[in-house]
């Protein structure tokens, strides 16, 4: 609504301008009355500019920490592939418990709000000698931070997120 305002203020604020100035060139008597609306209309676009910037601001600040969890697994980020659309990431983890994986699943959400969709993977450690970087899968989840995202990842609301055990 705001960001509405902001523009419709600019707008006015152009036509009027130029009527004022077409109105003094003629010397009609209106063009005081156009300037002045002009500079109303101008006064109404920096309310709107600035009252969505501080509304951004608090949308990012009540976003921040959004899936904070308590006594989260120890795990390792193993791998990451970054898409434009949506981010990859493999996790390494000795839990083993559905409860434990999905904190590990919140942590990370809250750590990658930033990108539209974020599949997780979540892997045992890799007992390999050759050192691949993880070992079985044992978990899944997919969650979107945009409308876009949520289409991705097939979830009906952004507080929603996929979860399956392997």
């Amino acid at each position: 609504m705001w960001k509405a305002l902001g523009i419709l203020g600019i707008l006015a604020f152009l036509v009027f301008v130029i009527i004022g100035i077409i109105s003094a060139i003629r010397k009609n008597g209106k063009a005081k009355r156009n300037f002045l609306i002009a500079l109303v209309s101008m006064v109404l676009a920096f309310i709107g500019v600035i009252s969505d910037a501080n509304s951004a601001k608090e949308t990012v600040q009540q976003k921040e920490n959004l899936y904070e969890v308590k006594d989260v697994p120890k795990y390792s980020i193993a791998d990451q592939e970054s898409n434009k659309t949506h981010k990859n990431i493999r996790v390494t983890t000795s839990a083993s418990s559905e409860e434990d994986l999905r904190k590990i699943v919140l942590d990370i959400r809250n750590k990658y709000q930033t990108d539209e969709a974020v599949w997780l993977y979540i892997h045992e450690p890799d007992n390999n000698p050759n050192g691949f970087g993880y070992g079985i899968l044992k978990a899944a989840a997919r969650f979107g931070n945009s409308k876009i995202g949520m289409a991705a990842v097939g979830t009906k609301s952004i507080e929603e997120y996929i979860f399956e055990m392997k």
